[in-house]
């Protein structure tokens, strides 16, 4: 097994426990252990753990039950249960619904038990490797979308920003005068911010947000990101240069909703 696991074992039989330990203690893994559902619950508020290992037939709280808000709280870590050949039923049902990776009955072999747990961590890891993959390439994506819109920028082809892009854009020069504002800004928050009316951005926005858009056109940052609320809606409004012959022209502002 790797290092740098921890295992969560839950319970109501200290004898139980012990077992797990004694057949752990050779394993590069660290256990932790509590005796109800209720103490397991709060030992996952301030530890983090990759596999949970629990009884089915607990007192007040069975296994399954534990599980449920136990995903709420470590919702990355592979959950298993040990239990008879009774509850075989409840436990399928459980593994259908997604709140159990795989279920172990007692009384367990122990070489089975191992390999058990060691597929178990190979499955977080497997998923841990998948999640960072995944952030990973939004953040790829990101960067690239972003350096697409300041080279183009660079060019000085904003035209062909607003009309290629299908997000919201608006063009303000040196001086604040809005240039020009793409169809899909329009349409998407036309409602919000008077487009229609508006030649200055001091017309779109509170005096906090000009100013920091104009601090932004006469600094060097690359890009800047900013929140402001319009009649109780949340946008982040994020800014890149526009540059014409090596010189700041003015900037692009590219609106996002914020959920």
């Amino acid at each position: 097994m790797q290092a740098e696991k921890t295992l969560l074992c839950v319970d109501d039989e200290v004898n139980t426990l012990s077992a797990l330990k004694r057949l752990l203690r050779k394993e590069e893994v660290q256990i932790i252990t509590a005796e109800s559902g209720m103490a397991a619950l709060e030992l996952l508020k301030t530890q983090q753990v990759q596999l949970i290992l629990t009884d089915f037939r607990m007192p007040g709280m069975n296994g399954i039950e534990f599980l449920k808000q136990a995903k709420q709280i470590a919702p990355h870590a592979v959950r298993v249960v040990l239990s008879g050949y009774a509850d075989l039923k409840v436990l399928l049902d459980a593994v259908n619904e997604g709140e159990v990776y795989r279920f172990i009955t007692k009384p367990w072999e122990d070489h089975q038990l191992l390999a058990t747990l060691q597929q178990c961590f190979e499955y977080y890891q497997l998923l841990e490797d998948n999640r960072i993959m995944h952030q990973e390439l939004i953040q790829l994506n990101l960067k690239l979308k972003n350096k697409i819109i300041t080279d183009l920028a660079e060019k000085n082809s904003a035209k062909q920003i607003v009309d290629s892009l299908p997000e919201g854009l608006v063009a303000i020069d040196h001086n604040g005068l809005i240039q020009f504002v793409n169809p899909y800004a329009k349409k998407r928050y036309g409602e919000r911010l008077d487009f229609k009316n508006s030649k200055k951005i001091e017309q779109l926005f509170n005096t906090e947000t000009v100013d920091a858009i104009q601090i932004f056109m006469l600094s060097m940052d690359a890009v800047q990101e900013l929140t402001v609320e319009i009649h109780g809606y949340q946008l982040l409004l994020l800014l890149y240069p526009q540059v014409k012959e090596g010189e700041r022209s003015g900037c692009i502002i590219r609106l996002v909703e914020i959920s």
